[in-house]
């Protein structure tokens, strides 16, 4: 009998992991078939790329993977490494603390540089911060794993701006065509889930034979100097405006949020959907571990589960963008999160937990690529990293503000602000689907994404009218 009961969630999970993986692999292959019924020409146009543009989309693809590989392989590892080591509850939540404080601090500061001095050169600097954090992640003193972290911050925030930015500047700088681009970002966060199922298979494998936790640590640091590697010959360098000094440039980032109202809507909602992803992160483990029909399911199959629903998410994007502008995307993929993330604050069942949770996870592989071609769209291709950075500025504060409070708030709580946060996304989208283009702001330095911004402001103004618009009037 108890035999049965060990069994018994993993057989569930296994369930739903199949499932997961059938619906990925049907809405992948069966996603060309829709489009061509769709019968429209950019459909048509759409579905073979020039070698050009495959050539450079693999390029940055393959490194960006790498990047991801070390990032997913040591990221799950750091609390039980932290506790390998002998630090205390209150030690390893300072450790965290310090490290998004990094993020916030140095974020700003991180994108300037990027601008003006080049993303490949900061691309570089994210390896070998990463490489610091993960060689000292083994010394058992405190005062060094907190240099670990604050480098760990500043790692963070160039893999979120630096990287995409360098790929937006050079799509635009070859002249491939702009439609191409949400294409790159669909298989960026598709192949990221992939990689984080990988990355979970390779750490409990290397942790296995060794016995010891931090040998995920050690197969980042190899993952790291391949990828520097890779991005030191195949990489081009780009620049923002390298003829402004970095007080120029904060400046002018700032400029850009005041001259573009879409700018800093766009900025909102990524801030407030952002905050609630990260406290969904620290709450997902603790909530379902108190919830009332847990039956101790492996956190390792759960984690695979949801890195398949984000896979999922990432595939309904492409087969939604034809259909959709992506701002009513967004709007849609907001409306779904609310719903994933009010189940916790209205029940503590284990079953709808797990749905609310995978409906969540969903959502976090439809929101990257949208917002990802949205910010390619709106922020100035001068100032694009720093602009970024700006952005996860008030992501960062929430999120060491929540932390700092969070063990004394209620799980129903906890979850409310995560719905509130993600009202702001759904009020700043449901606000930047209505605005139009700044008089006389014709886009020069940024990604054109549709044939005429105009046109799709105009058709955008009601919500929910006229759904099913051409595809060559969208984002």
């Amino acid at each position: 009998c108890m035999e049965k009961k060990k069994i018994q969630p993993i057989m569930n999970l296994t369930i739903i992991f199949g499932l997961l993986s059938i619906l990925v692999i049907g809405l992948h292959y069966g996603q060309k078939r829709f489009l061509s019924f769709l019968n429209t020409e950019k459909d048509a146009q759409s579905s073979s790329f020039p070698d050009d543009f495959k050539k450079f989309q693999h390029t940055y693809l393959i490194i960006f993977y790498l990047m991801a590989l070390a990032d997913w392989l040591q990221g799950p590892y750091v609390y039980e490494a932290y506790k390998y080591l002998g630090f205390d509850e209150k030690e390893i939540s300072n450790l965290f603390l310090i490290g998004f404080g990094s993020s916030m601090v140095f974020g700003t500061i991180i994108g300037g540089l990027a601008d003006k001095y080049g993303r490949k050169m900061m691309c570089l600097v994210y390896c070998g911060c990463y490489i610091v954090t993960c060689t000292v992640q083994h010394i058992p003193n405190f005062y060094i794993l907190a240099i670990g972290r604050v480098c760990g911050g500043i790692a963070t925030s160039i893999l979120f701006s630096s990287f995409e930015s360098w790929m937006v500047c050079q799509h635009h700088m070859y002249n491939f065509d702009p439609s191409y681009i949400s294409n790159t970002f669909y298989k960026q966060y598709l192949g990221n889930g992939i990689i984080a199922i990988f990355a979970g298979l390779i750490a409990g494998v290397g942790e296995s034979l060794t016995d010891n936790v931090l040998t995920a640590f050690k197969v980042a640091i190899v993952v790291l100097c391949i990828g520097a590697i890779l991005i030191y010959t195949r990489w081009e360098e780009n620049f923002g405006d390298a003829n402004k000094d970095t007080r120029e440039s904060f400046m002018e980032g700032l400029e850009a949020l005041k001259k573009d109202k879409r700018v800093i809507l766009t900025g909102i909602s990524q801030s407030c959907y952002e905050s609630a992803m990260f406290i969904f992160v620290f709450m997902w483990s603790p909530t379902l571990l108190s919830s009332d029909n847990f039956n101790g399911e492996s956190f390792g199959f759960i984690f695979a589960c949801f890195m398949v629903s984000v896979m999922v998410g990432s595939t309904l994007f492409n087969i939604g963008k034809p259909l959709l502008s992506t701002k009513k995307l967004l709007f849609g993929t907001f409306m779904i999160a609310l719903a994933g993330l009010i189940i916790p604050v209205l029940t503590s069942n284990t079953l709808f937990l797990m749905m609310g949770f995978l409906l969540f996870e969903m959502t976090v592989g439809l929101f990257w690529p949208s917002i990802s071609t949205m910010k390619a769209k709106y922020i100035p291709e001068n100032v694009r990293s720093i602009v970024m950075n700006y952005f996860r500025l008030p992501t960062n504060i929430f999120v060491v503000g929540t932390l700092k409070f969070i063990s004394s708030m209620s799980t129903q709580t906890t979850f409310m602000i995560c719905c509130l946060l993600i009202c702001g996304s759904l009020a700043s989208t449901y606000i930047l689907i209505s605005t139009k283009a700044p008089e006389g702001n014709k886009e020069t330095n940024s990604l054109v994404i549709s044939d005429s911004d105009s046109d799709e402001d105009d058709d955008d103004e009601d919500l929910f009218d006229d759904m099913m618009e051409r595809p060559d009037d969208m984002v």
